[in-house]
């Protein structure tokens, strides 16, 4: 990636962060974060995404692709059970 193309994401993330809002985290979904990283090789800030969505799933009864660019967490995120949708 060129110095300009990083320039201009870096710009579009600046001018999308107003855009954001943030939640805090339940200890339920922290508790399965720990699970998942125990019963595999998810790194700890891609277990809290996963455990989210497995807890919202399974809170809401809605079925939510889970979207990743990263195969390794594809490839776990699908063995949790969860719909996944691999761009990139």
């Amino acid at each position: 990636m060129s110095s300009q193309d990083f320039a201009v994401i870096e710009s579009r993330v600046r001018e999308d962060r107003a855009y954001w809002h943030l939640i805090e985290l339940s200890p339920l979904v922290l508790v399965r974060a720990e699970e998942l990283v125990q019963k595999s090789n998810l790194r700890t800030l891609d277990a809290v995404h996963v455990a989210a969505a497995l807890v919202f799933q399974e809170a809401s009864g809605a079925r939510v692709p889970f979207v990743t660019g990263d195969s390794r967490l594809a490839e776990a995120t699908r063995a949790f059970g969860l719909e996944v949708i691999q761009v990139g």
